[in-house]
């Protein structure tokens, strides 16, 4: 600051009220914005969404993985755990029941990876596994209601309740 009499600096400063207080309007604005963008509140919620939304999306998900190991080569991308979760997030859409063999042909890895994969995905509570009602011998897998409901939240990309916390799945020895 310059040496200039208190009553000059008084009134220097009294001449840029006007600018300081749009100044301070404009960043009060700006604040109000950015709390409004990051109140989830205002992010669409599940149950105002379309399921057949997230269905799509799971569709194109994995169609654009299918293609991309098509076009770059399948063995740097694998991904088994994944790729069973959006298979049998597909085929409960469609209404199909999924048997064990058919999830691990959708791991697309050797069938002892990919059978150790269902296990680990049904010890953390991701998928269940039930006797086909039909044919005894045949084991069915399907999503637990938790992953379809966080799934769907994934697809959809809509708020999380303000509560929510990933699940808690039990400590696998596969770990």
């Amino acid at each position: 600051m310059t040496d200039l009499p208190l009553g000059k600096t008084v009134v220097s400063l009294g001449a840029n009220v006007p600018s300081i207080a749009k100044f301070m309007d404009a960043f009060e604005e700006m604040a109000n914005e950015l709390v409004a963008i990051a109140d989830t509140s205002a992010e669409p919620k599940l149950e105002d969404q379309d399921p057949a939304a997230a269905y799509k999306a799971a569709k194109k998900l994995l169609a654009t993985r299918r293609r991309r190991d098509r076009v770059l080569g399948g063995d740097l991308f694998s991904d088994p755990v994944w790729n069973i979760l959006l298979d049998l997030f597909i085929s409960e859409f469609e209404q199909k029941k999924v048997a064990v063999g058919d999830a691990c042909i959708a791991a697309d890895v050797p069938v002892t990876s990919a059978l150790r994969c269902c296990r680990l995905l049904e010890i953390r509570g991701f998928i269940r596994r039930e006797r086909d009602p039909l044919d005894g011998r045949r084991m069915l897998v399907r999503l637990s209601d938790t992953t379809r409901a966080n799934m769907t939240v994934l697809f959809l990309g809509t708020a999380m309740p303000k509560h929510y916390r990933a699940p808690d799945y039990p400590e696998s020895r596969y770990r």
